[in-house]
């Protein structure tokens, strides 16, 4: 914030002209940051590897050892999702911002990236009151995200949310070296390459069923996963 006498590197109002003051104060007010809808089948490569770019920074700074979703990749998870999946994004100057609402679900899945050199400049703020006015109009009630730097944590507080439950992400560096085991009886050892075989499909959603039990955090929905 400059000091009051060296707004615009002139001397301080006069006490005596209380509109001239005014006017001055007024200028050194940032104006709020543009904010645009982000279509991706319709933005332009250039927009979209804006958004990508700063998303990537930020995971970047948040999980540096957890290697990132590459950008062909992340173009189809947002241009292809399934029909129970909506989603709205944002861009601005520094920031991008996604909203995901699954099925019917009364919590929205919310995601905002800050540029490093663009924060403290209110684009945050501006991205989550989008963010608020799309999730009212289609009846969400709750936002949810999460967060990986003290920045995060911040923001969380300042905007009036509340911390919940805290996610450990363990990776794994390939090539590994494990020592090699045999399957336990009665199982047998499968791997594969891209789409689940048809003939694990229930059995592979069993599997991610049993260990679906982490606590929730208050207002997280609960999913079940199917074949």
């Amino acid at each position: 914030r400059l000091p009051r006498n060296r707004a615009h590197g002139g001397n301080p109002p006069s006490a005596g002209n209380p509109t001239a003051a005014a006017g001055r104060r007024a200028s050194l007010r940032r104006m709020p940051p543009a904010i645009h809808d982000l279509d991706f089948r319709r933005a332009s490569e250039n927009e979209l590897r804006t958004a990508y770019a700063i998303r990537l920074a930020c995971h970047t700074e948040a999980a540096p050892d957890e290697p990132p979703v590459g950008y062909p990749d992340w173009l189809a998870l947002n241009r292809i999702s399934p029909a129970h999946v909506r989603s709205w994004h944002w861009i601005a100057d520094g920031g991008y911002a996604r909203l995901v609402r699954i099925e019917d679900s009364p919590s929205g899945i919310v995601e905002i990236c800050v540029a490093a050199s663009a924060r403290r400049r209110g684009v945050g703020r501006a991205l989550l009151d989008r963010i608020r006015a799309q999730a009212r109009a289609v009846g969400c009630d709750t936002l949810m995200g999460w967060f990986g730097l003290p920045a995060g944590a911040e923001f969380t507080r300042a905007v009036g949310g509340r911390i919940g439950n805290s996610r450990h992400v363990q990776v794994l560096t390939m090539p590994a070296r494990l020592a090699r085991s045999a399957a336990p009886a009665g199982y047998a050892l499968r791997s594969w390459i891209g789409a689940a075989p048809d003939d694990l499909m229930d059995s592979y959603a069993l599997a991610l069923n049993a260990i679906n039990d982490a606590p929730l955090s208050a207002g997280e929905p609960e999913y079940a996963w199917t074949p």
